[in-house]
Protein backbone atom coordinates (compact mmCIF):
# COMPACT_ATOMS: atom_id res chain seq x y z
CA UNK A 1 0.00 0.00 0.00
CA UNK A 2 2.42 2.29 0.61
CA UNK A 3 4.78 1.75 -2.48
CA UNK A 4 1.79 2.27 -5.01
CA UNK A 5 0.82 5.47 -2.97
CA UNK A 6 4.68 6.89 -3.30
CA UNK A 7 4.41 5.47 -7.18
CA UNK A 8 1.32 7.26 -7.72
CA UNK A 9 2.95 10.43 -6.46
CA UNK A 10 6.55 10.30 -8.45
CA UNK A 11 8.35 9.68 -5.25
CA UNK A 12 11.41 8.08 -5.45
CA UNK A 13 11.43 5.00 -3.41
CA UNK A 14 13.05 1.30 -3.67
CA UNK A 15 12.61 -2.25 -1.74
CA UNK A 16 15.26 -3.39 0.57
CA UNK A 17 15.85 -7.04 0.39
CA UNK A 18 17.71 -9.29 2.55
CA UNK A 19 20.11 -11.53 1.44
CA UNK A 20 17.53 -14.45 0.37
CA UNK A 21 16.11 -11.73 -1.84
CA UNK A 22 13.30 -11.15 0.36
CA UNK A 23 11.39 -7.46 0.98
CA UNK A 24 12.36 -6.26 4.07
CA UNK A 25 11.94 -2.81 4.06
CA UNK A 26 11.01 0.69 1.68
CA UNK A 27 13.65 3.17 1.38
CA UNK A 28 12.78 7.05 0.31
CA UNK A 29 15.43 9.24 -0.20
CA UNK A 30 15.19 12.58 -0.80
CA UNK A 31 17.85 14.66 -1.83
CA UNK A 32 19.18 18.02 0.03
CA UNK A 33 19.89 21.03 -1.61
CA UNK A 34 23.25 20.90 0.28
CA UNK A 35 25.41 18.64 2.13
CA UNK A 36 25.13 17.78 5.82
CA UNK A 37 23.84 15.44 7.83
CA UNK A 38 21.06 12.95 6.92
CA UNK A 39 18.48 12.31 8.18
CA UNK A 40 16.27 8.99 9.44
CA UNK A 41 12.57 8.98 9.57
CA UNK A 42 11.71 5.06 10.47
CA UNK A 43 9.15 3.53 10.97
CA UNK A 44 7.86 -0.76 11.24
CA UNK A 45 4.72 -1.69 9.43
CA UNK A 46 4.67 -5.48 10.12
CA UNK A 47 2.72 -7.35 12.37
CA UNK A 48 4.25 -9.72 14.48
CA UNK A 49 2.89 -13.72 14.86
CA UNK A 50 -0.46 -14.05 17.48
CA UNK A 51 1.76 -17.00 18.98
CA UNK A 52 -0.86 -19.16 20.93
CA UNK A 53 -4.31 -17.73 19.72
CA UNK A 54 -5.66 -19.15 22.54
CA UNK A 55 -3.89 -17.28 25.21
CA UNK A 56 -5.81 -14.11 24.18
CA UNK A 57 -8.91 -12.68 25.88
CA UNK A 58 -9.66 -11.56 22.23
CA UNK A 59 -9.11 -12.78 18.73
CA UNK A 60 -5.87 -11.35 17.80
CA UNK A 61 -6.70 -9.88 14.18
CA UNK A 62 -10.23 -8.59 15.48
CA UNK A 63 -9.65 -4.78 15.49
CA UNK A 64 -12.82 -5.04 18.31
CA UNK A 65 -13.03 -1.94 20.24
CA UNK A 66 -13.54 -2.81 23.86
CA UNK A 67 -14.60 0.23 26.40
CA UNK A 68 -12.46 2.81 24.23
CA UNK A 69 -9.86 0.83 23.21
CA UNK A 70 -8.44 -0.82 19.91
CA UNK A 71 -7.36 -4.22 20.53
CA UNK A 72 -5.55 -6.77 18.43
CA UNK A 73 -2.21 -7.23 16.85
CA UNK A 74 -0.96 -4.19 15.12
CA UNK A 75 -3.47 -1.93 16.62
CA UNK A 76 -1.18 0.50 18.81
CA UNK A 77 2.40 -0.21 16.18
CA UNK A 78 3.74 2.85 13.97
CA UNK A 79 1.33 3.02 10.69
CA UNK A 80 0.25 6.24 11.33
CA UNK A 81 3.91 7.15 11.89
CA UNK A 82 4.76 5.34 7.97
CA UNK A 83 2.14 7.70 6.62
CA UNK A 84 3.08 10.80 8.19
CA UNK A 85 6.39 10.23 7.01
CA UNK A 86 5.09 9.57 3.00
CA UNK A 87 3.77 12.90 3.15
CA UNK A 88 6.95 14.24 4.75
CA UNK A 89 8.55 13.24 1.88
CA UNK A 90 6.02 14.70 -0.78
CA UNK A 91 6.55 17.62 1.46
CA UNK A 92 10.29 17.88 0.33
CA UNK A 93 10.18 16.31 -2.59
CA UNK A 94 9.59 18.84 -6.05
CA UNK A 95 6.21 17.85 -7.13
CA UNK A 96 5.88 15.53 -10.40
CA UNK A 97 2.11 16.16 -10.88
CA UNK A 98 0.02 19.46 -11.13
CA UNK A 99 -1.00 20.35 -7.48
CA UNK A 100 -4.61 20.59 -8.20
CA UNK A 101 -4.54 16.88 -9.03
CA UNK A 102 -3.22 16.18 -5.26
CA UNK A 103 -5.66 14.82 -2.68
CA UNK A 104 -6.82 18.36 -0.43
CA UNK A 105 -6.35 17.55 2.88
CA UNK A 106 -3.07 15.82 1.77
CA UNK A 107 -1.81 19.08 0.10
CA UNK A 108 1.45 20.86 1.44
CA UNK A 109 1.94 24.74 2.12
CA UNK A 110 4.01 26.80 0.10
CA UNK A 111 5.93 26.37 2.66
CA UNK A 112 7.27 22.66 3.11
CA UNK A 113 8.21 22.45 -0.72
Amino acid sequence: MLEDWLARRGLPHRRLRDDAGCPVGLLVEIAGGRPGEWWALDACVDTAPYGDATAWSFTPSSGEVRDGWLLGRGSADSKLAAAMFCHIAGCWTPPTFPASKAPRRFRCRRSCR
